[in-house]
């Protein structure tokens, strides 16, 4: 099981050197990045369900793929790996099977408050962390990031 496709094109490189990729993708109205609070850069389209956060040097760190409705996003249309915004737990544990996963969440906590479900697999020095709505019945986004 490999990340495959345009995600992994793109993951760990630098603003400029995936600028054409991300252009003829068609992901993005304006390919334009865009600063935060933070000092981290990003692009972002709610429209199709990705964001993608890029270090202070312009390399792409995180790719956040959202399902309809989450956050007024009308959702990513072709998750990698074969997961699917309807699955549950269960059903992305068993497709996993035999890859080491982490989780966390699922608990109330004093200064945040409610902390929904989230499992993290590592395949192929990528990681992939699925976060759950609170009921934990389906995916709310996909993170994928590489390993550090």
């Amino acid at each position: 099981m490999e990340l495959k496709g345009i995600l992994s094109e793109i993951l760990n490189k630098h603003f400029d050197d995936i600028k054409t990729i991300l252009i003829n993708s068609k992901l993005f109205d304006k390919i334009k990045l865009e600063e935060d609070e933070s000092f981290e850069f990003y692009l972002t389209n709610k429209e199709k369900g990705i964001t993608l956060l890029f270090s202070r040097d312009h390399i792409l760190e995180y790719i956040y793929l959202y399902s309809d409705g989450y956050e007024g996003s009308k959702g990513y249309s072709a998750l990698p790996l074969e997961l699917d915004f309807s699955m549950n737990p269960d059903g992305v544990s068993k497709m996993f099977q035999g890859i080491l996963k982490k989780e966390g969440g699922n608990r109330q906590t004093p200064i945040v408050g409610w902390m929904n479900l989230w499992e993290n697999y590592t395949i192929d020095n990528t990681n992939i962390k699925v976060h759950y709505n609170k009921g934990a019945d389906k995916i709310e986004y996909i993170t994928i990031s590489k390993l550090k």
